[in-house]
């Protein structure tokens, strides 16, 4: 893998309706955008394969509604957002912007005035054990900002990634997903470094099939799941499998879940760890979210959210992710 491999975006042009003065907000005006992710590239390239990197164009896309929708007064507080929708479509992956605005509304000047932001660049490269974290159904990378933020106040050079898996609203199988997580961790980290992974809801049953079915155990160390239906749940029962295969995946009793509890001695060199609500009604009763293996610890939470969202419940969660 090399530390200087990068997608760039150079000179996206925006219109928006954005500055300080009243006009500027109410006609807009044109910026300029650049942008970097770093990606390992050398899949993409040995392979000729489009799936093993990112693809540049869902970014212009987006960015290009964005800006047509927006209203803010400062390029610091729009760039932050820019930075928010890349995180939303390619996880944590080290990025870098510069959002320049054409013409500046000073006397005398011709020139261009930007800003120039980047965020995860600390964890490129890093040589400690990163920590990947997988997002569930319904959600995106941007459900674990208040978990990083433990994460990172009690281990700064914690190094995580949380890639965005496209769920289709449950459309997408599992499988399919896992598949998709294996060319994400093989771009980000390469194929031999070894990673804890953090799975909640649907996304323990993602991390799971990708340790059992696509040697991912082969390099992990700890897998944490937190209310993820690793025995499936009633609040699936009824769902048909056509057109909600992912959300059918996690059935009582699915083939997919058949064939991952035959398949469980591959779990048996990995620290398992479940954590769940026994009120939990999204999986359905609560118990059902433990992993065959490991310790099992029920948190003091209702809902299947505020597994994820209080404060009692991400310290607890933190600690177990970061222990030796």
């Amino acid at each position: 893998m090399s530390g200087s491999d990068r997608i760039v975006v150079r000179d996206l042009r925006l219109w928006a309706h954005v500055g300080v003065l009243p006009h500027e907000r109410e006609f807009g005006q044109w910026f300029e955008l650049d942008i970097e992710l770093r990606w390992d590239l050398s899949a993409a390239a040995a392979r000729d394969d489009v799936t093993a990197t990112l693809d540049y164009s869902r970014a212009i896309q987006a960015l290009q509604r964005q800006a047509r929708q927006l209203r803010c007064q400062t390029l610091e507080h729009w760039s932050g957002l820019i930075l928010d929708l890349l995180e939303d479509l390619y996880g944590s992956v080290p990025m870098a912007i510069e959002l320049r605005k054409c013409q500046a509304p000073v006397p005398g000047f011709g020139g261009t005035v930007g800003v120039q932001r980047s965020r995860h660049q600390s964890a490129w490269p890093m040589t400690k054990r990163p920590l990947v974290l997988l997002h569930g159904l319904w959600d995106t990378p941007r459900l674990f900002r208040r978990l990083e933020q433990a994460l990172l106040e009690r281990q700064p050079d914690l190094e995580l990634f949380a890639p965005h898996l496209p769920h289709r609203l449950g459309a997408t199988p599992i499988r399919q997903l896992a598949a998709q997580l294996d060319r994400l961790i093989q771009g980000r980290f390469g194929a031999e470094r070894e990673l804890d992974l953090f799975g909640f809801s649907m996304g323990g049953v993602i991390a799971r099939t990708w340790l059992q079915e696509w040697d991912g155990v082969r390099r992990t160390r700890r897998l944490v799941c937190l209310g993820s239906p690793q025995q499936g749940t009633l609040t699936a029962q009824l769902v048909p499998r056509w057109p909600l295969a992912g959300i059918a995946d996690m059935k009582i009793g699915s083939a997919l879940l058949r064939d991952l509890d035959a398949g469980k001695h591959h779990l048996d060199g990995l620290q398992c760890v479940s954590l769940y609500s026994r009120t939990d009604i999204t999986v359905f009763p609560g118990w059902r979210a433990v992993l065959p293996q490991g310790p099992r610890q029920a948190l003091p939470v209702w809902t299947h959210r505020q597994l994820i969202v209080n404060p009692r419940a991400i310290a607890t969660l933190a600690e177990e992710l970061l222990a030796p």
